[in-house]
């Protein structure tokens, strides 16, 4: 197993007990422009790239563009978008180009539904017209990139919502239709990608006006879509998603059905035993929709979106491993568990305050590899030297709770 792909995923599960994981949101310098919503960004080498979006009123649209450098946490602004104004976009980043298109443009109230697909060169900060694309004309779209090549699909438009999906290949600019959505077909879903896979998850479904908490994982392989594990919250439209370490993020979005509650609570989902965990909230306690996000390594970056108070932000944020340790608070005390390195490639190094009396180890198809009495302990170190590369399940067991993590072993 490669080691760029490794790393510790710290998760934990504790019987009737919130989990707070090592996962932390950072402040990060604020877009030097009015705030928005439906806004689009790419990521290219060590920057972002941040475009277009909706005013507070939904009643503007912006054809700005900015570069955000990581290394020096500043915004640059360059030329505008020369396409039209536009906001409920999509856009990705392959091979240090970046590709965007669709979306819709209010004009005089009237919607207008892009088809247009436009490739961005970052030397020279321009942008030439690409291939046109084949389905309806839409906004809300999922999209996401498997193989060097893009696929975009789902969202909304003059005939409603849709379920069919394309693939883009801009090595011969050319767009290919590939198996529909295997849900309903809905709007402004949340979705990424795990190595070769994509997953779509969330939506509003507006046929029969549900908010969707469904989850479809996409293999290009077999052109085929399986429904995954549900995501263990409300359904929402809107939400935010991304990438990072082998596990799924999702979270944010609003209610567009009923309550017109906005969330700030976020997930992380795990494709080895297609689970959920709850994970720490999004910055803004006042909720967000439609924000955006991009991945740079092992760090995603979140910002803008509209929350509850109708103010369109231009705040941003990271999101990545903090410090090794990890507060699970149970109904009766709080315990302090910590876990290095991260990957382990000799060493495995524990300590926790609390009771238990159980330390195992299983491989990730569930078979018990090591096992040990912990009682009366509070620091375990392991050998790993024995234990093939990959991820395993660590778990401690005491009379109360049972607490337990994904450990990733690297060479």
């Amino acid at each position: 197993m490669k080691k760029t792909i490794l790393s510790l995923i710290l998760t934990f599960l504790t019987i009737l007990t919130t989990t707070t994981a090592q996962y932390a949101w950072k402040p990060t310098a604020s877009l030097p422009a009015i705030g928005r919503h439906h806004s689009a960004v790419f990521a290219i080498g060590d920057y972002l790239y941040l475009l277009t979006g909706a005013s507070s009123d939904h009643q503007q649209q912006y054809k700005d563009m900015w570069r955000y450098d990581i290394a020096a946490n500043s915004w640059k602004q360059l030329k505008d978008f020369p396409g039209e104004a536009r906001s409920y976009s999509a856009a990705f980043a392959i091979n240090g180009k970046g590709y965007f298109g669709l979306g819709f443009n209010f004009k005089e109230k009237a919607d207008s539904n892009f088809t247009d697909w436009w490739e961005y060169t970052p030397e020279t900060d321009s942008w030439a017209p690409k291939a046109t694309f084949p389905g309806e004309g839409r906004g809300h779209p999922a999209f996401f990139v498997l193989k060097n090549e893009g696929y975009i699909g789902c969202g909304d438009g003059a005939t409603g919502d849709y379920k069919d999906f394309y693939k883009y290949n801009p090595i011969n600019n050319v767009w290919t239709r590939v198996a529909d959505f295997g849900g309903v077909a809905n709007h402004h879903p949340a979705f990424f990608t795990i190595d070769t896979l994509a997953y779509v998850c969330t939506g509003h479904d507006r046929e029969v006006q549900v908010m969707l908490n469904t989850n479809y994982q996409y293999n290009p392989t077999t052109d085929k879509w399986t429904k995954k594990a549900d995501l263990p919250a409300i359904g929402r439209v809107g939400s935010i998603g991304f990438a990072i370490n082998g596990t799924g993020f999702i979270g944010c979005g609003f209610d567009e059905v009923s309550t017109g509650e906005f969330y700030n609570d976020f997930y992380a989902y795990n494709p080895i035993s297609d689970s959920w965990t709850t994970m720490p909230n999004f910055p803004d306690s006042n909720g967000s929709f439609a924000a955006i996000s991009a991945v740079v390594g092992n760090t995603a970056y979140a910002g803008t979106g509209l929350n509850v108070k109708n103010i369109s932000n231009s705040y941003w944020f990271t999101f990545k491993l903090g410090s090794s340790s990890v507060i699970a608070d149970n109904s009766d005390n709080s315990q302090q568990i910590s876990i290095t390195p991260s990957p382990v490639n000799d060493i495995l190094s524990m300590q926790w305050d609390g009771n238990y009396d159980t330390f195992e180890l299983r491989n990730a198809i569930g078979q018990l590899v090591y096992s040990q009495s912990v009682a009366g302990q509070s620091v375990l170190r392991l050998s790993t030297s024995g234990l093939a590369p990959g991820v395993y399940s660590a778990r401690l067991t005491g009379s109360t709770s049972t607490v337990m993590s994904m450990v990733v072993i690297a060479r």
